[in-house]
């Protein structure tokens, strides 16, 4: 049996901080080329998804990269910066494609009812 899976899960305060550090590295990379693209009354904007490009760079992109950094480091940059890892309960070693999107379906199943 690999040590990895004798780890307890991560705490709730540690992984809501990596959370933030994700959300807000991401926020640094997309909010700037948002701006450029719909100026800045994107910012006043009451919509949820202003347009195109706000639904490519603030959804599909976020979650294609949630999956691959999942499967390729097995972690997130936040979590990455706090030594925290995602891994497959089965082994212990981080998920292929194919669990990193089943988590990521499970997630946003779930966030619906938050």
């Amino acid at each position: 049996m690999n040590s990895l899976t004798l780890l307890p899960p991560a705490r709730f305060l540690p992984r809501a901080f990596a959370l933030l550090i994700d959300y807000g590295l991401w926020a640094l990379l997309t909010w700037p080329i948002l701006w450029l693209v719909y100026g800045e009354d994107w910012l006043r904007s009451p919509l949820l998804w202003e347009g195109y490009w706000n639904l490519v760079l603030s959804g599909m992109l976020p979650a294609l990269g949630l999956i691959l950094f999942w499967s390729h480091s097995g972690a997130t940059p936040g979590k990455q910066l706090l030594g925290l890892r995602v891994i497959n309960a089965g082994d212990g070693q981080k998920p292929n494609y194919m669990q990193a999107l089943r988590r990521l379906a499970s997630l946003l199943a779930v966030f619906p009812t938050l």
